[in-house]
């Protein structure tokens, strides 16, 4: 089975060649990674030659700045059976893409979904996700619609660009995962989540200050609330996802956690102003034409 793997990445080297190096210790099929670099200069030049007679790497200059725009980059061009887009900072597992292949070969699915865990324990990167493998619908893919972990069918992929007016390095930091998973699903799309394959990813309460990360939870909580409010979806999802931050952080602080406990109310107030920005653009839109 042959993967096609688009990688959006900015400011990055040595992480991207951990993940090069990772991505040679896979034994699932034909790999061709299209790296979609938005430097302003060469620092990849050097790191990707020097995998280039193992892997198949395709170098690609995307100077719009957001990560959705680099990766509708990559999408123009689709190879292989299968479309991954990892991160720039993520490593893929020993056995992951023999585990991938293995399942889309063994079932008519259009999607997977894997978990995503530390780079040095076996816990969830990012604090969250579905507590066991199956089929994903609309209310369920809130849980598992991060980049890294998605993959698709060149079929399914070939039909859906990323909305780059969200995602990192845009107005809407965060959601545009998320939202390109829900409009997989609204063309009826097949997708399950594995609990059980898995990838690696920095977790970020231990790569930044606790200052730093309490500003990326709310920009990534503002982004998420306004996926909330575009897509008008109901009204039980909305409460539940504007109010999980704070039995979140009532179990941080009774795990001892505090600096996940602290990042929470960025999280939560993050959401629900992303969420009123989102239904105040929505009310100022024009209506549709009738009959459209």
């Amino acid at each position: 089975m042959r993967f096609h793997l688009i990688m959006a990445t900015c400011g990055r080297v040595a992480e991207v060649e951990q993940f090069l190096a990772s991505l040679e210790s896979q034994d699932g099929g034909e790999v061709l990674l299209t790296v979609v670099d938005q430097n302003p200069d060469d620092r990849l030049e050097a790191p990707l030659r020097r995998f280039r007679d193992r892997i198949a790497i395709e170098h690609l200059r995307q100077p719009r700045p957001g990560a959705s725009a680099a990766r509708n980059l990559g999408l123009k061009d689709l190879r292989g059976d299968i479309v991954g887009f990892p991160d720039d900072d993520c490593r893929y597992p020993p056995g992951l893409l023999k585990g991938i292949a293995a399942f889309f070969e063994g079932q008519p699915a259009d999607g997977l979904s894997v978990r995503i865990l530390a780079l040095d324990r076996d816990e969830d990167a990012f604090g969250f996700g579905p507590g066991r493998s199956g089929a994903i619908d609309h209310d369920s893919a809130w849980l598992c619609g991060v980049t890294p972990s998605l993959f698709f069918r060149r079929a399914l992929a070939a039909q859906l660009d990323f909305d780059d007016t969200m995602g990192p390095g845009r107005t809407w930091t965060g959601g545009e995962d998320t939202d390109y998973l829900l409009r997989c699903l609204d063309l009826g799309a097949r997708h399950f989540y594995s609990h059980e394959l898995f990838i690696r990813h920095p977790m970020p309460a231990l790569s930044r200050s606790v200052r730093a990360l309490i500003a990326r939870e709310f920009r990534y909580g503002r982004g998420f609330g306004y996926l909330l409010a575009r897509r008008r979806v109901d009204g039980a999802i909305v409460r539940g996802q504007l109010l999980l931050p704070w039995p979140l952080m009532l179990q941080s602080i009774a795990a001892g956690d505090w600096t996940r406990a602290a990042t929470c109310p960025g999280i939560g107030i993050g959401r629900v102003l992303g969420y009123l920005e989102g239904r105040r653009r929505i009310a100022k839109a024009p209506a549709a034409p009738k009959g459209v």
